[in-house]
């Protein structure tokens, strides 16, 4: 979300969603998400989807969530 106090998400003009998958994509990265946005209200609210395998395992877990932040952090600062 764009403000934490309010819980305002971002407008959907800034495409956060779709920046944090481009992004994702990066050789540097290695992360696919599903982009997806209006969950808040039918137009505000982003979201990335991650799908990993099922057979997935805990360190397989710890790499996608450290990749995950590395790449939010680069889109929203």
């Amino acid at each position: 979300m764009e403000d934490k106090e309010s819980k305002r998400p971002f407008p959907p003009e800034k495409k956060i969603s779709t920046l944090v998958h481009l992004a994702g994509l990066k050789a540097q990265e290695g992360v696919s998400f599903i982009p997806s946005s209006g969950n808040a209200d039918g137009r505000l609210g982003d979201v990335v989807l991650i799908s990993p395998a099922y057979n997935i395992t805990a360190e397989d877990v710890l790499t996608i969530v450290d990749r995950t932040a590395k790449v939010v952090h680069s889109v929203l600062g």
